[in-house]
């Protein structure tokens, strides 16, 4: 009987650096859970997928924010780290670094977007896209 080795990582390109380019927020929290889901048994609790995500957040006003995180979360007397949930760490994330006017652009794309003389497939796409 064959085998397999499930705690394998599976190798994928690592996130680029965050540097608080607010611009890049969204794809950057995608990067990592598309690594997360590719690799359950690696990141198999938030405190990994945490750590992760941390560790790629380096310069800009990323770096300052990562310090303040990880202050924030370590017990000054045992130097014990607890990121608490991927979750708390996302919303934190999105809160400090999403465009400030992120839903109003958004808003404003969908009302800019037409079919002109695209298909309706490319329409739909487009819509998809926002």
């Amino acid at each position: 009987m064959a085998t397999t080795n499930q705690n394998k990582e599976i190798k994928m390109s690592a996130p680029a650096e965050f540097n608080g380019d607010r611009t890049r927020t969204e794809e950057y929290i995608a990067d990592c859970i598309l690594i997360f889901g590719a690799n359950p048994t690696i990141f198999d609790n938030d405190e990994k997928k945490i750590a992760y995500a941390l560790s790629y957040i380096k310069t800009g006003t990323g770096g300052p924010w990562k310090l303040n995180w990880i202050k924030e979360h370590t017990n000054s007397i045992t130097g014990v780290v607890a990121h608490g949930t991927w979750s708390d760490f996302e919303t934190a994330f999105m809160k400090q670094f999403q465009e400030p006017n992120y839903e109003a652009r958004n808003c404003q794309t969908l009302n800019m977007i037409s079919q002109g003389t695209g298909s309706a497939a490319d329409y739909v796409q487009k819509f998809r896209l926002v």
